[in-house]
């Protein structure tokens, strides 16, 4: 099975990539956003680990754990933010070897919004980054997220920097001009993908 680690920062257009992989394509996507949110739905000790880490606050009126609250939280406190995810990551890739276990896929795309960060290049046979500058990045949070620019930026920097990001990848899909341009070079990354 060959696996590709994809990743992007903020508002880069990874989202749009990897649905284009899987509804034109057909491609298997394994979300790490989804998985995250499944290892402490209601009921789940991964939860019951939040709360008891962080409090009662933290669950929301139906149950769900509250991501603003955990958020805010984490924000500002990087001691927070680990401990946070010592009880996420482990259960996330838990998830994802249960998958890979039992996929019969030739193909496997891993949609990892923090790849880099989490340092997990080492798991996947091929990196592929989609990019687009810091500053082209915040005008689409403004404009597609109502963001304030400060708050735009925030989240750009509370990233790993492009350049890391870049230096980690074996392929880059470049967003910049446009939706047609971005669809041809994913399209041009699937081809070669299905020809596992």
């Amino acid at each position: 099975m060959y696996q590709v680690g994809l990743t992007g920062g903020i508002a880069a257009g990874k989202s749009t990539v990897v649905q284009r992989l899987h509804r034109v394509h057909g491609l298997r996507v394994v979300d790490a956003d989804h998985l995250a949110r499944q290892v402490v739905a209601p009921g789940t000790d991964g939860l019951a680990q939040v709360v008891q880490a962080f409090g009662p606050e933290v669950v929301a009126a139906d149950g769900t754990m509250n991501r603003q609250v955990v958020g805010e939280k984490i924000f500002n406190n990087p001691e927070a933010r680990s401990m946070l995810e010592g009880i996420i990551h482990p259960r996330i890739q838990a998830a994802r070897d249960r998958i890979i276990a039992s996929a019969s896929e030739r193909v496997l795309i891993h949609d990892i919004p923090l790849l880099i960060e989490t340092q997990m290049q080492d798991q996947f046979d091929e990196i592929v980054v989609v990019h687009c500058p810091a500053v082209i990045r915040v005008q689409r949070l403004i404009n597609d997220r109502g963001m304030r620019a400060q708050e735009a930026w925030q989240r750009i920097n509370a990233q790993i920097s492009d350049d890391e990001r870049l230096q980690a990848a074996d392929t880059v899909i470049d967003n910049t001009k446009g939706i047609a341009e971005l669809n041809a070079q994913t399209d041009a990354l699937a081809k070669r993908l299905l020809q596992y």
